[in-house]
């Protein structure tokens, strides 16, 4: 069933997400849609239709809101010219393959029938604008192939006016790192996916480090946010909720639980490199995209990226979309994004940073944590060789603890003011028990 049949079916029994969400889009509440569009996703077309114009910075005015547009708000502007037009071009002929069901006036019998070819045509020309569009008011953004099937989303669920404003905020502030002269910085970002694996499966990792895997594998999920990949409408568009909702670097998060949930078929492979990247390249198309999604956000919340500097010695560009996002992109409405201009002096300076501190393709399982005192913290996650550190942490507080506990004997004398003398016992046991464990451990 497609999001607009979906939608249309349920109109009489609106649940209590749905109302939450229509109510977030009554308010414009930025922050609760983004909550919301992690949660469960904005459920219909039409939801969508109003949900992301906001949760882009781009509100939807009445007649978009309705799925219709006027001749005005489509006029192309002809003199507007590319040097990407000719790869633009290519790739919009090789649109709408998949989706074929949205192109159609009314849900067809048969989701794989080919829609009528005026219909097809008349999109692909709407696509087509719409990058071109962009391509010429930003320059300093450079098209890659993908873009065009991020924007085929949106162009399916928008208008083309309305998804032509989408698409320049969500180029700006969430795909611009892709958007360089090279793929060079998209790559640093994707390396990110190796130590997640790593702390949550040893197996998984073992085998990639066999192999000597680079995440290429997973390069089309992060460029064009799995749209090149998934056949089902609604799976894609259920993504889309979530990646509007989040910050850049998300689609690395579904990226590293696609590669984790999949480690029973993962593991039966031959460990030869063809056969585990061909392998790991396909994304799964039997598997409610909810799974992921929530196994990704439990990984976001473990291993942030200023989390995974530390357990690697990675510098991330501090420019890049995912450093940068809360400011560039808030959530409040108090505060406002900077312009076109300082997002190019942004993108400017990260193509003139060295890549001293990247490694090479030899070291990027190589990873050099940041000593421990600088990872501890809320977000701290052990590394290989924090044991010996720990060990001496916990042996050192066990000593403090145990004089405290000679003085407050000493002091109380057992008339039961302050910490007992079994509570301060305790404390030291557990204490005790933790020392064990890591000593266990470094062995």
């Amino acid at each position: 069933m497609s999001s607009a049949s979906a939608g249309a079916g349920s109109t009489s029994s609106t649940s209590v997400d749905e109302i939450n969400v229509r109510e977030a889009i009554e308010r414009h509440d930025v922050a609760r849609l983004r909550q919301l569009g992690q949660q469960h996703g904005f459920f219909t077309t039409n939801l969508r239709r109003r949900a992301w114009p906001i949760l882009l910075r781009c509100p939807s005015s009445t007649s978009s809101a309705s799925g219709s547009s006027s001749p005005v708000e489509s006029a192309f502007d002809a003199s507007l010219s590319t040097s990407y037009a000719h790869q633009i071009k290519l790739d919009v002929n090789r649109s709408f393959v998949h989706f074929k069901d949205q192109l159609h006036p009314s849900p067809p019998a048969n989701p794989t029938a080919e829609p009528p070819p005026s219909i097809k045509a008349r999109r692909q020309a709407q696509l087509q604008r719409i990058l071109v569009r962009l391509c010429a008011r930003y320059p300093f953004l450079h098209y890659y192939q993908g873009l065009h099937d991020v924007c085929t989303i949106l162009l399916l669920v928008l208008d083309e006016h309305l998804a032509s404003k989408a698409v320049e905020n969500l180029a700006l502030f969430f795909l611009r790192d892709a958007m360089h002269t090279n793929i060079e910085p998209v790559m640093q970002l994707m390396r990110a996916i190796l130590p997640i694996i790593k702390s949550e499966d040893r197996d998984i990792y073992r085998l990639l480090e066999e192999c000597e895997l680079h995440p290429y594998f997973c390069l089309s999920w992060f460029i064009s946010w799995f749209s090149h990949d998934l056949r089902e409408f609604d799976k894609a568009c259920r993504l889309f909720d979530l990646f509007l909702s989040s910050n850049p670097i998300m689609p690395i998060y579904v990226a590293a639980a696609v590669v984790l949930e999949r480690k029973e078929d993962l593991m039966e492979l031959d460990r030869e490199y063809p056969i585990v990247h061909s392998f790991l390249s396909k994304v799964p198309q039997d598997v409610p995209v909810d799974t992921w999604i929530q196994h990704a956000l439990r990984l976001y919340r473990r291993y942030p990226l200023a989390t995974i500097q530390g357990m690697t010695g990675w510098q991330f560009d501090e420019n890049c979309a995912a450093l940068r996002f809360d400011t560039d992109f808030p959530s409040s409405p108090l505060r406002t994004s900077p312009p076109a201009s300082t997002i190019e002096q942004l993108m400017d300076s990260a193509s003139h940073v060295a890549p001293t501190n990247h490694p090479d393709s030899s070291g990027i399982y190589a990873f050099k944590p940041l000593p421990l005192v600088k990872r501890m913290g809320r977000s701290y996650v052990p590394v290989d060789g924090d044991a010996p550190a720990l060990i001496l942490i916990t042996a050192v507080a066990i000593g403090v603890l145990s004089i405290s506990v000679g003085f407050m004997q000493q002091r109380v004398g057992g008339s039961g003011a302050g910490p007992t003398a079994e509570e301060a016992a305790r404390s030291i046991d557990v204490l005790a028990r933790v020392l064990v464990l890591l000593i266990q451990r470094g062995n």
